[in-house]
């Protein structure tokens, strides 16, 4: 799987390590830019270089940022922020 964007000229293609999960539920951007992923296996995000894995083996099915910065995922389990 891979993540693209198009910055108004061109597609940039980023590929999706296997360690930042599977299929993608939902998607929210961060203030700092940084690309957050709700996945049917965690919750991954992406600083435009790095991938990073927040949290693994459990769904996040919903992510949103808020205007300060903070992660707010929902799961199975209700609704949360990254620590």
């Amino acid at each position: 799987m891979v993540v693209t964007r198009y910055d108004g000229e061109q597609w940039t293609v980023y590929e999706w390590p296997a360690q930042a999960m599977a299929s993608v539920a939902d998607v929210a951007v961060g203030p700092d830019g940084v690309v957050w992923f709700g996945t049917y296996d965690g919750l991954a995000s992406f600083d435009g270089g790095e991938w990073t894995a927040h949290i693994q083996g459990r769904g996040a099915w919903s992510v949103d940022v808020a205007p300060d910065g903070t992660v707010w995922y929902a799961d199975d389990y209700g609704i949360h922020t990254l620590p």
